[in-house]
């Protein structure tokens, strides 16, 4: 697919008046300069509930832009970033235990702490490839070491030594409170989470989404 070109603009200006003029101070930076092959602009209303806005027509993200074009309801942003990943062929044990569920590694693969894959504490994995679909799904970590990953007491896992070729994706869970009129960028979120607005009361959202 050919690629396409896309920018992100932003301007600030502090004045002691309300028309802006004789600015004490302004602020312009060079444009973000981006080249993604696939976009989606919409407008959305966020609901006290959560709405969740899909990303599954996107591989990767290279921007989000939400604008909370409410003037004063608060909206809550929730999605979740990439840390690394890896793959694992007939190398992981799942099992399941009271004090919370675990992923082990046999000292075979990349280590769970190591840097491509960077699993930690208070972060989540999102497991695909797994024989039990009850492991395929995104999981809260309570700890983690080189080889073992312990999923919060809440979380279930099936108990398998698991043959298949299964992918660890360590992740991190990001909230961001966006006030009555404010804009927030997101430039990194994983497809797969999708991006959850959480208004305080109803609030329409345009949004602007950029990737592959």
């Amino acid at each position: 697919m050919p690629t396409d070109f896309a920018k992100l603009e932003v301007k600030g200006v502090y004045s002691k008046v309300s028309d802006y003029s004789s600015p004490r101070t302004k602020f312009k930076p060079a444009s973000y300069v981006l080249t993604p092959d696939e976009y989606t602009h919409m407008e959305v209303e966020a609901d006290t509930g959560g709405t969740t806005v899909s990303l599954a027509n996107f591989t990767s993200i290279t921007s989000i832009v939400v604008k909370n074009t409410h003037a004063s309801n608060t909206v809550r942003a929730v999605w979740h970033n990439a840390r690394g990943s890896a793959s694992y062929a007939n190398l992981l044990t799942f099992a399941d235990a009271a004090t919370g569920d675990t992923i082990t590694e046999d000292g075979g693969g990349t280590n769970f702490t190591n840097a491509a894959v960077d699993v930690v504490k208070g972060g989540y994995v999102r497991i695909t490839g797994a024989t039990d679909a009850a492991n395929n799904s995104t999981f809260l970590v309570s700890a983690a070491s080189a080889t073992v990953i312990t999923v919060a007491p809440s979380e279930a896992l099936a108990a398998r030594d698991d043959a298949a070729t299964v992918i660890v994706y360590s992740q991190e869970k990001n909230s961001q409170l966006i006030a009555g009129g404010g804009i927030l960028v997101i430039p990194d979120a994983v497809p797969e989470e999708g991006l959850v607005l959480t208004s305080s009361a109803a609030a329409e959202c345009e949004i602007f989404i950029l990737g592959t």
